[in-house]
């Protein structure tokens, strides 16, 4: 699959790494920012030369998270469903949203070290 934006072989155009970055504020180069993650995450991210981020179809590191963030609304569901693309009538805009969420990645960063993120992001790991 080329990455033209058009849908071909029933697979969504592959996304873009920050394509709102002009959105986003940036703290002051010497604030510091902190980052929870396992030990084990810590590890490969160090080893790999890589940042850890979570999928969003699968973001439930703390009691309470929403598990259906960034999914598609009930109401919108039907109407993606019947929606299809002229070259590859068989992949709808359901399939296209579900997709495109399960390659979506998503991270936590604070510039407090705070109890908030040691309680709310340090959970379900032993170290």
């Amino acid at each position: 699959m080329e990455d033209d934006g058009v849908v071909k072989n029933n697979q969504a155009p592959s996304g873009y790494v920050e394509p709102h970055a002009q959105l986003l504020s940036s703290p002051d180069d010497e604030e510091l920012l902190y980052k929870v993650m396992s030990v084990e995450n810590l590890l490969n991210s160090i080893a790999n030369s890589y940042l850890h981020f979570n999928r969003v179809d699968d973001y439930n590191d703390f009691p309470g998270a929403d598990l259906n963030d960034g999914r598609q609304l009930p109401k919108d569901k039907p109407g993606n469903s019947a929606s299809s693309f002229e070259m590859s009538p068989e992949f709808s805009a359901e399939n296209y949203y579900d997709q495109s969420r399960s390659r979506t990645y998503a991270c936590c960063f604070s510039i407090k070290n705070s109890s908030y993120i040691w309680e709310n992001y340090a959970t379900n790991n032993e170290k």
